[in-house]
């Protein structure tokens, strides 16, 4: 979905698990996926092997690591482990599949050049409106501090961003600034790891070793 509209994105997001195979998020994940399968099974089927069967395969081998279906580190607040740079790696074969579709309709519509035409304005709009996005989007990531206050909007509790954060400060010697992330994280858990560790370099910071 991120890569069909890149709207709310977010470095890291707070994803539950499905309680079960009646949870609607899973019902939902699962028809995605089955008709995802279907639409390919039955493109694939009439292009033969070729760029597009390499790019279909290249595209499933990006996703299967992060699929969830081994949890991978992260801490338990995130749930199924899920963020934006996951998309990077599997945006090559998903965009280079839809360029080749692009390319397979207007062959096949090359009678009506007009509709051609109007297709071919439509997909500059969508690839500029992205590219506006994208544009903007990486102004988030230009240091730390930005990174971290936009992922926090998504994920105020998130522990793991508030002690990054305060570490930041740690690093740049604003130990006031840190004090005030810490005050943050005892809202939601003082006796997490993350704020234990923060406070301990804290410590540190200002010589007070027997804390």
């Amino acid at each position: 979905a991120w890569m069909i509209a890149p709207v709310g994105q977010s470095a890291y997001v707070q994803n539950p698990y499905a309680d079960g195979p009646a949870d609607p998020r899973f019902l939902l994940g699962l028809a995605a996926l089955a008709l995802g399968a279907i639409a390919a099974w039955r493109s694939l089927r009439k292009a033969g092997s070729g760029p597009a069967a390499f790019l279909a395969a290249a595209l499933a081998a990006a996703f299967l690591p992060i699929l969830n279906l081994v949890r991978v580190a992260a801490p338990e607040d995130m749930g199924a482990v899920m963020a934006e740079r996951f998309c990077y790696f599997p945006s090559f074969p998903f965009f280079a599949l839809a360029a080749l579709g692009g390319v397979a309709l207007a062959r096949r519509f090359a009678e009506r050049p007009g509709l051609v035409a109007a297709a071919v304005a439509c997909a500059i709009s969508i690839v500029g409106a992205a590219g506006f996005l994208t544009v903007r989007r990486n102004a988030v990531w230009r240091d730390e501090p930005t990174l971290f206050e936009d992922a926090l909007r998504s994920s105020p509790d998130a522990v793991l961003l508030l002690g990054n954060l305060a570490n930041y400060h740690v690093r740049n010697r604003d130990l006031a600034a840190a004090e005030r992330t810490l005050e943050r994280i005892e809202d939601v858990a003082q006796d997490a790891y993350f704020y234990r560790s923060a406070q301990a370099l804290i410590d540190v910071a200002r010589g007070d070793y027997e804390a």
